[in-house]
This record gives C-alpha cells, structure tokens and sequence, in this order.
C-alpha cells in the first residue's frame, strides 16, 4: 500500500516555485519527445499523475504535487535523468540557463527534503551570460528559410545558428570580396577593391547598363554600397576581440552581404 504523504500549504507553495523553475527548462509540453507530458508516460506509476490543466505551469504543478505526495524519491530521479537535456535544450534555443537559475532550483528543493545539489552544480554552469549563444529558435528558423547564395549558405549560415554571429558576418563579406577579386582580376582588398571594380565610368564588373540614366545610378550606388560594407562590416569584425553583435543585426547584416553577393552572382 503506497503511503501518502501529507502537503501543507508550505510544501504546496515550494512545490509550484520548483515546478515554475523546472518548466522554465523542461517544457510541459512540446511537438519533439521532450517533455514533462512525456516523461510521466516513461513509468507506469506516473501515467495517471499527468493531467489536463488551464496552463502548463499549472499541468507541471500538479503532475509534481501527486508524485511528491505518493513516491517523493521519484522527483529526484526525474530531475537527474532529464535536467542537463533541458539545459541543452535552453542553450540552443538562445537562453543559456545560468548559476543563478539553478541555485534558486537547488534551494527550493532542499526545502522540500530533495538533495539535487551535486547533480545541480557538477553541470558548472555559466554565472553570466556568455557571449557565444545560439539565436533564438525563430531566427535560426527565419535563416533557414531564407534564399541564401550557396557559399554563404555553405560557410556561414551554420556559424549563425551556432551564435558566431560576428565570424558569421566577416565570413560572408570575405566570400563576397573574394568574387569580387576573381571577378575583376585585381589583387586589392576592401574600399578600394570595390571602388575600382564597380566604377560606373570604367567598371570591371557591370551590375547594371551603364549605357542607361538608370544603370549607370545603379552602378555607381552599388559601388558605394560596396565600398561601405568593407570599411562599417568587414573591418568591423576584423578583430577577434568585438564585442559579439546582437543576433538581430548580425541577421541583418548577414543578409546585406547576401544581396550583395547575389548581385554579383547574376553576372557570373
């Protein structure tokens, strides 16, 4: 006969705060494998204990209560056998899981009589942000959808979903100077690389009928466009030691040298 353990208001308390901060690492529910939804259907005696709720906080919540108040060991299983995939999981999705997190999850397990705290802090997780983060899972998305030229697509696209944004970035305007080098046959790099091959008055690489009003214009802005991204973008990342870029310019900025880039591919 299982013997059920009393819950008063206190542990009810501590119970929804753990089961707050465990949901915010392990999802209640999700479309992949990895759940709270799916963990309570890999053991027989906690099937029954995962219910319909108004939210997922909630569904966590009681899940956790029924299994404190009938098999408490089982939460600290629960915890080891699927905490550092959840950590992984947030790491990917652009939101590291930092000491702080994990010490507050420690603390409020104790009070409940769980000791978690050698699995919590073998995990040496990072106190403060780091800077090498993946973005969030809808610009990794948003980049995977988007036309990217192969080389950009082949060279850089992946050092952006892995959070390089910076190398990222430098990456994709050094393939686009490199065309550019082959394409006009000149041994110059930079701002002066692109002023002399896209001069609309005598150019190397026509983007554009210069014959025309119009194509000339073209030709002349496309040659300050790529004048300026050689001395704002390229030299920008030319030192390991910046800053990483936010994920939102870095996209931005990745997807300038790609039109670019493009531009110069529909002339060979």
């Amino acid at each position: 006969m299982i013997t059920k353990n009393y819950l008063t208001a206190k542990k009810r308390q501590d119970i929804r705060f753990v089961a707050e901060l465990l949901g915010n690492i392990i999802p209640g529910t999700s479309r992949g494998s990895f759940s709270f939804q799916n963990i309570s259907l890999q053991r027989k005696i906690t099937k029954k204990y995962w219910t319909e709720g108004k939210n997922k906080k909630e569904q966590i919540s009681n899940f956790l209560l029924n299994i404190y108040r009938y098999h408490p060991n089982l939460i600290y299983k629960i915890i080891r056998e699927n905490i550092s995939k959840g950590i992984e999981r947030r790491h990917k999705a652009g939101a590291p899981v930092l000491k702080e997190e994990i010490t507050s999850l420690d603390q409020s397990l104790k009070r409940l009589g769980i000791n978690c705290t050698k699995e919590l802090f073998e995990l040496n997780l990072p106190e403060e942000r780091p800077d090498i983060v993946p973005p969030p899972y809808e610009y990794q998305e948003m980049l995977k959808k988007v036309s990217l030229e192969t080389d950009i697509s082949d060279k850089s696209k992946q050092l952006f979903i892995d959070g390089h944004i910076n190398e990222s970035v430098r990456k994709a305007l050094e393939i686009f100077e490199n065309k550019v080098q082959t394409l006009s046959g000149l041994d110059i790099e930079g701002k002066d690389l692109m002023m002399q091959a896209f001069n609309e008055n005598n150019p190397l690489i026509k983007v554009a009928d210069i014959n025309t009003r119009e194509g000339k214009s073209f030709q002349e802005g496309f040659r300050f466009i790529a004048a300026g991204s050689m001395m704002f973008l390229r030299n920008k990342f030319s030192h390991g030691n910046k800053k990483q870029e936010s994920y939102i310019d870095g996209f931005q900025m990745l997807l300038t040298a790609n039109q670019l880039l493009r531009e110069v591919n529909k002339i060979g």
